[in-house]
C-alpha cells in the first residue's frame, strides 16, 4: 500500500558526498508528513532545538528516518527489515564520518542491539566501516523532558567532541541583561527575574553557572517548545545564620 513519505533535510542538497554527519530517526509522524522536514513536529522540534543551540546546524548534515514513509501503527520489525535499505543506500551516497541513530527503530536496523537503548544509547560503534553514535528518539525525550533531556543533550554533544568543535558560548551574549528587582529581607538578599517567566507561558528546565563569563543562565522552554535564556551576573549571594553560598 503506498503511503505518503517524507525523505530528508540536508545542508548539502548539491552534493550529498559533502555530508559529514547523518542524523537518523525512526519513521515520519503527520506534521513531519505535512511540512516534509524530517524528525520536527512537536517531539522532534526537540532535536530541532538542540542542534540548533549545540551549533550542529554548521556541519555539514543529514537528517532523515529509518522508515521514510508514514505509519500511524507502532513499526514492526517486517517493516524495518523492508525499509532499512532505503537509509543504508542514503549512508552510501552520503559516505559520512558519523551516523547517528536516535531511537530502538534504527538501532535494530543497524543491527546494534534488538532492545536496552537506554542502556546503550550515548556509546560509539562501528558499522560497515563507519562509525555510530546511539541515543534515544526525541518522542522519548518528550515523555519526561525534565528527566530525559540532559541525557539526550550529553549524546548529542559528543557529536561536538567527534568533530572537535566547541559549542557556541556566544550565541546568546547580545541578548541584554534586564535588570532584576531585588530585596534585603531579614539578612537575605533576594532577586525576581523578569515576570514573564513567572508565567504559564515559560517553564523553567535548567540554571546554569558559566564560569567563564561569570553568568548564571536560566533555561526556560516556552509553550511551543522553544528555549529562553535569562542572564543574570553571579555577583548575588544569598546568606544564612550559619554560612552564605555563591548562587548556582
Amino acid at each position: 500500500i503506498d503511503q505518503p513519505s517524507c525523505l530528508i533535510d540536508t545542508n548539502c542538497k548539491d552534493d550529498l558526498s559533502q555530508v559529514e554527519v547523518i542524523f537518523v530517526g525512526e519513521n515520519p509522524d503527520k506534521d513531519e508528513i505535512s511540512s516534509q522536514i524530517p524528525v520536527s513536529g512537536k517531539s522532534g522540534n526537540i532535536f530541532r532545538s538542540l542542534f540548533s543551540s549545540l551549533g550542529l546546524s554548521k556541519l555539514n548534515y543529514l537528517i532523515t528516518n529509518t522508515v521514510l514513509c508514514y505509519s500511524d501503527d507502532k513499526i514492526k520489525n517486517d517493516v524495518i527489515d523492508n525499509c532499512k535499505n532505503n537509509i543504508f543506500n542514503i549512508v552510501d551516497a552520503c559516505k559520512p564520518k558519523l551516523i547517528v541513530l536516535m531511537g530502538t527503530t534504527p538501532m535494530k536496523a543497524f543491527n546494534i542491539a534488538e532492545d536496552g537503548i537506554t542502556k546503550l544509547r550515548g556509546q560509539f560503534y562501528d558499522w560497515n566501516g563507519y562509525k555510530v553514535l546511539l541515543t534515544v528518539n526525541p518522542s522519548f525525550v518528550a515523555r519526561n523532558i525534565a528527566k530525559n533531556e540532559p541525557d539526550f543533550t550529553s549524546d548529542l554533544m559528543k557529536v561536538l567532541t567527534f568533530f572537535d568543535l566547541k559549542m557556541p558560548t556566544e550565541e546568546h551574549s547580545e541578548i541584554p541583561e534586564t535588570k532584576s528587582e531585588s530585596i534585603i529581607v531579614d539578612g537575605i538578599f533576594r532577586y525576581k527575574i523578569p515576570e514573564k517567566y513567572y508565567t504559564d507561558e515559560y517553564k523553567l528546565i535548567d540554571i546554569q553557572y558559566l564560569s567563564s563569563k561569570s553568568k548564571v543562565v536560566y533555561i526556560f522552554r516556552d509553550k511551543n517548545g522553544n528555549k529562553d535564556y535569562h542572564y543574570e551576573s553571579d555577583d548575588y549571594v544569598y546568606y544564612t545564620s550559619r554560612s552564605f553560598s555563591r548562587l548556582t
